[in-house]
């Protein structure tokens, strides 16, 4: 990500409110050109959002970042006078709760970055207009749950971060055969079927690459050990417990070597450290 940002001019301190803000041109052939607005240890981030103006040198604001910021809450009519944003990123914010349409009008939003947060819930509503969405990054949250239609129509989402959360699995399979490239999965309680389920998909031609675990081969040996064990056991949905005191002391002498994918391998723009620190 940092190829993306080709700095052309100076930073600026911006007076308008106490937060600290900063702000930095971006080449117009840039993945994301126009001026990217920081701002960290915002007060009230409402009012620190409806200060930026839309210009800055009749370069259009393409880029708001708000960090280290408790918010808990992100109301609906934030960005009401900057819909034609294209990224929005929330990172450190603590924020618990996303009102329905708080992203509505970002209808040429590429990249959301709601990461180190405390989110539980992914909602489909939060995502219903963004459909020119290329990047969602979610990592390091408290996410048990993403609704089904949460990737419905994202024909454009390349590169998802769903890493360091609490998800056992979820329903991924408007992703096969979508533009997705890459894939963070890292640092997950995912269950032994559901992470059975995904190498399926995973080891497909057209999959994206994934940090899931260490390497290709540890992945295709805990698939199938995994389907073994559902061979074995005769229930048609056999309980977590029971197929997990099948699958852990196969795992445990499971000794693999070798290269592999590896979480450095990943594609830097899953890494929000890289965009913003």
């Amino acid at each position: 990500m940092k190829r993306y940002l080709a700095v052309v001019a100076f930073l600026s301190i911006l007076s308008f409110t106490s937060a600290s803000c900063v702000y930095l041109f971006s080449a117009q052939d840039e993945f994301i050109p126009g001026v990217w607005y920081k701002c960290f240890n915002v007060k009230d981030y409402k009012a620190t959002i409806n200060g930026i103006n839309q210009t800055v040198e009749e370069i259009p604001v393409t880029s708001i970042n708000i960090i280290d910021t408790k918010i808990e809450k992100l109301e609906e009519g934030v960005f009401t006078q900057h819909e034609d944003l294209l990224v929005v990123t929330f990172i450190g914010c603590e924020i618990k709760e996303i009102e329905d349409r708080a992203f509505r009008n970002l209808k040429l939003l590429k990249m959301l970055i709601l990461s180190k947060n405390k989110l539980e819930v992914l909602k489909a509503v939060w995502f219903e207009n963004l459909s020119n969405l290329a990047v969602l990054v979610v990592n390091d949250n408290r996410v048990k749950q993403i609704e089904s239609m949460m990737f419905s129509n994202k024909v454009n989402l390349t590169a998802l971060g769903l890493g360091d959360n609490k998800l056992e699995c979820f329903d991924f399979t408007p992703l096969i055969n979508s533009s997705l490239s890459v894939i963070s999965l890292r640092e997950n309680p995912w269950s032994n079927k559901c992470q059975a389920d995904m190498s399926n998909w995973l080891k497909l031609d057209n999959a994206p690459r994934t940090d899931l675990i260490d390497t290709q081969e540890s992945w295709s040996e805990w698939a199938n050990i995994t389907w073994n064990c559902l061979n074995k056991i005769t229930e048609t949905k056999p309980d977590n417990n029971v197929l997990n005191s099948c699958v852990q002391p196969a795992l445990d002498n499971l000794i693999i070597e070798g290269p592999g994918v590896t979480t450095e391998q990943i594609v830097e723009i899953l890494d929000d450290s890289l965009l913003f620190h």
